[in-house]
């Protein structure tokens, strides 16, 4: 099969509006990828080969030296074989404030405009974890994901503070002076 982004296998993808068409092909253009954007105002958008390859390319970057048998560096308690060898590695993660839940720091948004956001999982089975809850910083619009990513790093770092995990209370307190509110159902709750 043709790589995706190439002349054989252009990335396909459906929008709205032609602000994001133009935003889309600028993303494609700059990449070097072949793409075919379609404007369909009254259906759902579709750009889930552009994600595709953007996720490629986060992914694709050099990962740190780990060995087999090391634990893994994502703080899963696994041996690295067992857990992300195979797989990108995940977000950053934070000491939780309970072994019950813990923080990670990413992006929200589209291609053009992410935000920081910090999400809270709870383990909810041995070594299965679900949202909790997922916050995002509103007026830190950054273009570029892993700007924002890093925003969220440093963020989630702040409040938490150096010495031990900080009180539930002191951390959503740190965390809404921060400017982050939280996402319900894909809609940010202001």
């Amino acid at each position: 099969m043709a790589k995706l982004g190439s002349k054989k296998r252009p990335v396909i993808v459906r929008v709205r509006t032609q602000e994001k068409a133009k935003e889309i092909l600028s993303i494609c253009d700059e990449k070097g990828w072949q793409a075919i954007v379609g404007i369909e105002p009254d259906e759902v958008e579709d750009i889930s080969d552009l994600k595709r390859l953007l996720n490629l390319a986060v992914s694709s970057r050099p990962r740190p030296a780990v060995g087999r048998n090391a634990p893994c560096p994502c703080g899963s308690g696994k041996r690295y074989k067992s857990c992300c060898l195979h797989g990108s590695p995940p977000a950053v993660k934070v000491q939780p404030l309970s072994p019950r839940f813990r923080f990670e720091a990413g992006s929200y948004g589209n291609p053009g405009a992410f935000l920081p956001s910090i999400a809270c999982l709870e383990q909810w089975m041995p070594d299965q974890w679900r949202y909790h809850f997922v916050l995002v910083k509103l007026h830190a619009q950054l273009v570029p994901e892993a700007e924002a990513v890093s925003q969220a790093e440093q963020d989630l770092q702040m409040a938490f503070g150096h010495d031990q995990p900080p009180a539930a209370q002191r951390l959503a307190e740190s965390l809404k002076a921060q400017g982050y509110i939280r996402v319900e159902g894909f809609k940010i709750v202001v």
